[in-house]
């Protein structure tokens, strides 16, 4: 039994748990301040790359959220194993 898996599904409870708080964290919106001391340009560029930032921030928990997802289904599928074998 030394050589065998067996599933803790608390521990990825815990685990899916940190992963959230992780993401919460990241799509907390931030204030950035636009600048009085540069240009209007630079201003929209500012605005421009913050876009892009957070659209690449969202794609990214939008991922890592399936993931999460796929991780519990297949903790749960070991689980039901684990107590079908014991």
């Amino acid at each position: 039994m030394a050589d065998e898996i067996i599933s803790n599904l608390d521990i990825v409870q815990r685990h899916i748990k940190q992963i959230e708080e992780a993401l919460q964290i990241l799509t907390e919106e931030k204030e950035i301040s636009l600048d009085t001391e540069t240009t209007l340009q630079g201003n929209g560029k500012l605005l421009y790359l913050q876009e892009y930032e957070k659209n690449n921030v969202a794609n990214l928990v939008a991922l890592i959220q399936d993931d999460v997802k796929l991780l519990h289904r297949v903790a749960e599928e070991f689980e039901k194993m684990d107590t079908k074998r014991l």
